[in-house]
């Protein structure tokens, strides 16, 4: 009867055991993409100035994120296309020289004494109207609709009418963009009275005498070496170069670091987290499974001895 009994205790402790590996032994997924960072880079580098006391542009986060997607929606869709135009990205330091700018409520271009690196040269847009609002794709729009007046392929404005607001929203080369808006009481050079005057800035600036704000080609065939593709762009390589997370995490591209899934861990989620990796876990389990069914072993043998 003990003998029985003892053979059951062992049957039970080895299906326990393979019932423990099967839970634990999920499929591991590999899918991840560099595209879908966690962290957004221009909320890091406005923290980034927070935590530094910069005060800059007075726009919120979604206003400025306005005149970016304006300018790289139309910067996207050019006619004809563009093989060399590059993704542009927000620059608090440009939206603090706009700012600083638009607050002495003067019609006319200029910027504070700035420190000229990385930017030699800074292009600049302005825009002033009396209506009750006013966003950064409707000034951006309002740029843009110059391009009746442009003809790219002799690189040449109408008679008597301006383009190169609208050029400069699509140089190629122009990467940086700060913007700011300011409500002036009187706009100093003209009769507005309570008008929102726009300032953007953009680094490296454009409108180089006698050249197209881009290169004609298919999207992308001209990038500069250390820029990649992106929604028909040239954009920067990721700084945290081919780094990937696996099992569904996403890569945080302000830190580089992974965030894991539940369940996963390590520098990119491969490994199971629950305590210890799955690994270490099932050895500890096979080990103290091989001692409990060796002393078993022993004792009935000592029996029948």
């Amino acid at each position: 009867m003990e003998h029985h009994l003892v053979y059951c205790l062992i049957i039970l402790l080895s299906l326990f055991f393979i019932v423990r590996c099967y839970e634990d032994d999920d499929v591991e997924v590999t899918s991840n993409s560099l595209d879908v960072p966690v962290v957004d880079d221009l909320q890091i580098m406005l923290e980034d100035y927070r935590k530094r006391g910069i005060s800059g542009s007075r726009l919120t986060y979604e206003e400025r994120i306005q005149f970016l997607n304006a300018h790289n929606d139309f910067r996207r869709n050019v006619d004809p296309s563009a093989s060399n135009m590059q993704f542009m990205v927000w620059n608090e330091e440009l939206a603090v020289m706009a700012q600083q700018w638009a607050d002495k409520c003067v019609w006319k271009h200029g910027n504070p004494q700035h420190n000229p690196q990385p930017f030699s040269y800074i292009g600049q847009n302005i825009h002033a109207t009396t209506a009750s609002s006013v966003t950064g794709r409707s000034v951006t729009t309002s740029w843009h609709n110059e391009i009746k007046h442009y003809t790219y392929q002799t690189n040449s404005c109408a008679e008597n009418k301006v383009c190169g607001h609208y050029k400069q929203v699509v140089w190629a080369k122009s990467s940086n963009l700060g913007c700011a808006i300011a409500n002036c009481p009187q706009l100093t050079g003209t009769k507005m009275k309570n008008a929102k005057f726009t300032v953007c800035n953009y680094g490296p600036g454009g409108n180089y005498v006698g050249e197209q704000p881009y290169w004609e080609g298919r999207a992308c065939s001209s990038c500069p070496s250390e820029l990649r593709c992106g929604s028909d762009m040239c954009v920067q390589r990721p700084k945290c170069g081919p780094k990937t997370c696996a099992n569904g995490g996403s890569l945080n591209m302000g830190t580089c670091e992974c965030r894991c899934p539940t369940n996963y861990d390590g520098a990119t989620c491969t490994m199971r987290s629950t305590g210890n990796n799955r690994g270490k876990r099932q050895g500890q389990e096979t080990r103290l499974l091989y001692a409990i069914i060796r002393g078993l072993y022993n004792t009935l043998q000592r029996e029948n001895n």
